[in-house]
C-alpha cells in the first residue's frame, strides 16, 4: 500500500488454502494504527 506520495506505509497479505481465500493479514509501517482497510486503488499487486 502507498500514500499519497507514491511512499509504502504497509502491506495486505492474502492467505490462500486449497484455492479459497482462509486469512488476511493487514501490517503498517506507520506510527498510528489505520482505522480502516485501504481503498483497493491503493493497494499494488506485486
Amino acid at each position: 500500500m502507498t500514500d499519497h506520495n507514491g511512499s509504502p506505509i504497509g502491506e495486505v497479505i492474502l492467505w490462500v488454502e486449497n484455492g479459497w481465500l482462509s486469512g488476511i493479514e493487514y501490517a503498517w509501517y506507520t506510527d498510528e494504527r489505520p482505522l480502516a482497510l485501504p481503498q483497493p486503488s491503493r493497494i499494488e499487486l506485486k
